[in-house]
């Protein structure tokens, strides 16, 4: 959840930061991770102009590279533990999230006093564990890409990146 937090889930994420804001390429950028007892799963999503497609994509897959190779800076760590410890607090105020997250420790059989002691988990995440968890779960060389457009336009540039079905 820290490494998402940093990479693709809301405004201060990497994606929605250089994809959106520093080229324009679309109004809005995200990645998501989900994970349940047989099921972990990572994708990443964005809607864009056809002409923008290729470096878009290109920006996108950096992206997974760099969360992948480079540790992730002090700040931008910092930043979003204290985004996820913040949420979880905040959604503490609702009784539904408290139950789901009831339900969440009885499904995976977390020990009882497992979110009392959330924030502190959070707070020790270190770059090292944000590279370790993008590197399991962030694809790059088995990336798989699903894209909707004009294929006259774009099957080419796709091409680039792999075989296209």
């Amino acid at each position: 959840m820290v490494m998402n937090q940093g990479l693709g889930s809301g405004t201060a994420a990497r994606l929605f930061r250089i994809i959106r804001e520093e080229k324009g390429y679309t109004y809005g950028v995200s990645s998501s991770f989900s994970a349940t007892r047989y099921l972990q799963h990572f994708s990443a999503a964005m809607s864009v102009r056809t002409e923008v497609t290729e470096p878009a994509l290109t920006d996108l897959l950096t992206e997974f590279r760099e969360i992948r190779d480079v540790p992730v800076p002090k700040d931008e760590l910092e930043g979003a533990k204290r985004t996820l410890v913040a949420s979880f607090a905040l959604a503490l105020e609702n009784p539904a999230n408290v139950l789901s997250r009831w339900l969440q420790q009885r499904d995976f059989g977390l020990l009882e006093d497992y979110w009392d002691t959330y924030p502190e988990k959070v707070a020790a995440i270190t770059a090292a564990d944000v590279q370790r968890v993008a590197r399991k779960y962030v694809p790059y060389d088995n990336v798989q890409i699903v894209a909707v457009g004009d294929g006259a336009r774009i099957r080419e540039l796709l091409k680039k990146l792999g075989p296209v079905q």
